[in-house]
């Protein structure tokens, strides 16, 4: 169930990375793989993993916009409002803020690698994370003394974080979406609503974000 490995016990949402690793390795025909948090829900049947990338991994939107069709190794949403925001947005971390409840993978070498440095990462301590002395650690990986890291429910979201932060080589095989900049010029919280949505992988609250029949927005 994800919740032991070796002498570190992990809280069991760290179940998603063996879950991704094992379907790719099972599934050898498909090429593109989407995990989703057992709360949430498929916004339209009609919509396949394979659609769904081809249609964010088109860079159109954004700061920066290259109008081009990439071929990232995992795609992850960034979380719209709410205080996971203001935690990025406390400590500058642009568009390398994630929620990781759901993530659309292609079978590539990228995708093992973001795999293997994600789940390896369990093993780092509690120096290694985001910290500003004004706001702390970033919430999810640095505990009280008397807990452990690993026990956090937002733990290995942290680390995804962390290590695309940190590891060029995850960065690069990495798209987070949606890609556009908020109202308060924050690219951590795109603030999605309205006419001013690009099109996202996940949602977090039902009634800020809609789906434009000429433009999709989020799948889930």
């Amino acid at each position: 169930d994800g919740s032991t490995s070796g002498d570190f016990g992990l809280h069991p949402v760290w179940a998603r990375l063996p879950a991704s690793a094992i379907a790719m390795s099972y599934f050898t025909a498909a090429s593109y793989f989407l995990y989703m948090d057992t709360d949430a829900i498929l916004t339209s049947p009609n919509y396949t993993p394979t659609s769904m990338y081809k249609t964010l991994a088109y860079d159109g939107y954004g700061e920066n916009a290259t109008f081009q069709t990439i071929e990232p190794s995992l795609i992850v949403n960034k979380p719209f409002y709410g205080w996971l925001c203001n935690n990025c947005m406390d400590h500058g971390l642009g568009h390398g803020c994630f929620n990781s409840g759901a993530l659309l993978w292609w079978r590539s070498e990228g995708a093992s690698l973001v795999l293997k440095a994600w789940w390896e990462s369990q093993h780092q301590n509690k120096t290694q994370n985001f910290h500003l002395e004004k706001h702390g650690y970033l919430h999810g990986w640095s505990k009280k003394n008397n807990e452990p890291d690993y026990v956090d429910k937002m733990s290995e979201q942290n680390r995804l974080m962390y290590i695309f932060h940190t590891n060029p080589d995850v960065k690069k095989v990495m798209w987070p979406v949606p890609r556009q900049i908020s109202r308060s010029n924050s690219s951590s919280c795109p603030e999605a609503d309205g006419e001013e949505h690009t099109p996202c992988l996940q949602r977090d609250f039902k009634p800020h974000v809609t789906w434009n029949s000429s433009g999709p927005s989020c799948f889930i």
